[in-house]
């Protein structure tokens, strides 16, 4: 999953997020991250079905 977030700054712990959160096979990370949201869906399929992880969907939180 490295190399899903390209802003060299954060990207290591924010793969590092991405890891963790797959490999508890956690279906959903709820974030207002934008390095996150930024990240497409297809991708977000892919990769992880690459590495035999589940996939995983990134969302915004809402306040209602």
């Amino acid at each position: 999953m490295v190399g899903l977030v390209q802003t060299r700054k954060f990207a290591l712990d924010t793969n590092l997020l991405l890891i963790e959160t797959a490999l508890a096979c956690i279906p959903c990370l709820v974030t207002s991250d934008h390095h996150l949201l930024e990240i497409d869906k297809p991708t977000l399929i892919k990769v992880p079905g690459d590495l035999d992880l589940p996939a995983m969907q990134i969302l915004y939180p809402k306040v209602y």
